[in-house]
């Protein structure tokens, strides 16, 4: 059931010219474009081939006919990866949010010790303008005495 055959073996089996045989087939099959159309005999014999046809059985593992062997097998391999790609998934996910809550913790850790800087650099200039201000004082205080001890001359 599975043999091709051509025009010109079916002239040789009905031993007719191979034209005829041509003939013949052209009346079962219309090809216009890409459509091909058949007549009533035609599809009645299809479709007393599709109900005869017991190809499938249930050791196929349901296999129907519209998957090729080579098909079927990389259907159950998918099959068989889902599991493990969803799994895969889940731990990247879960990776993810470790990372983002380290994150998050790091800029908390940096925003803390940049206020901590921010502070210390203003309690140095703080002091700084204190230590100005000390030793101008200072310097006024020496001036004036040396001007009252007639020092300045």
């Amino acid at each position: 059931m599975n043999n091709k055959y051509t025009s010109e073996n079916l002239a040789e089996i009905l031993k007719i010219s191979k034209r005829t045989a041509q003939r013949y087939i052209d009346k079962l099959l219309d090809k216009t474009g890409k459509e091909i159309s058949f007549n009533e005999d035609v599809l009645n014999l299809l479709v007393q081939r599709h109900n005869n046809d017991n190809t499938t059985t249930e050791d196929d593992n349901g296999i129907t006919e519209y998957f090729t062997e080579d098909e079927y097998q990389e259907f159950q391999k998918r099959l068989t990866e889902y599991p493990l790609l969803k799994q895969q998934l889940e731990e990247s996910k879960e990776n993810l949010n470790t990372l983002l809550n380290e994150m998050e913790y790091h800029k908390t850790a940096y925003t803390k010790q940049l206020l901590l800087h921010e502070k210390l650099i203003d309690s140095i200039a703080e002091k700084a303008i204190n230590e100005r201000i000390m030793l101008d004082s200072i310097r006024q205080r020496n001036f004036i005495e040396a001007k009252e001890k007639g020092l300045d001359q």
